[in-house]
């Protein structure tokens, strides 16, 4: 009697044991890899334009070039001044921030043709107006990021 129920019981483990795979089941599990969705975040941004320029034409006045040396940083053959010439004008445009700015400039260059030459050194002043464009977007960090064109100048 002992053999027979020993025998029952590794009849049902070994039956226990054993599973039982429906080929033409469907797959409970699917291998997909996650596709983020893209987020949105609307920031209103709402300055006044005289705000912006009040504040630049605050920060950029006067001198703001002066190369004196015809040698350094490194040697050009060239001194240069810039100065702020008049109020900074400033635009909007959707996300696009336009600006003109009028300016004074003293430039003075030499020239050595050789050793034995003569050097020729001339000077001259213009006053140009050069207008730029700035575009402002948000990298995939959240840093604001900005692209600055030149649009040209103007000079009388």
């Amino acid at each position: 009697m002992k053999k027979v129920l020993f025998l029952f019981l590794i009849v049902i483990v070994v039956a226990a044991c054993k599973t039982h795979v429906d080929p033409n089941a469907p797959a409970l599990v699917k291998n997909t890899e996650y596709q983020p969705e893209l987020s949105i975040i609307n920031i209103p941004v709402d300055i006044p334009n005289s705000l912006l320029e009040d504040s630049l034409n605050a920060q950029l006045k006067g001198l703001i070039v002066d190369d004196q040396s015809y040698d350094t940083p490194e040697k050009d053959d060239l001194k240069i001044k810039v100065w702020i010439n008049g109020r900074i004008k400033t635009g909007t445009m959707g996300d696009v921030f336009y600006s003109m700015i009028p300016l004074k400039v003293w430039a003075q260059a030499r020239y050595d043709a050789c050793d034995f030459c003569p050097t020729i050194e001339k000077e001259t002043n213009f006053e140009p107006t050069v207008y730029f464009s700035t575009k402002l977007s948000v990298s995939k960090d959240y840093r604001v990021v900005t692209t600055t064109t030149s649009n040209g100048f103007t000079w009388w």
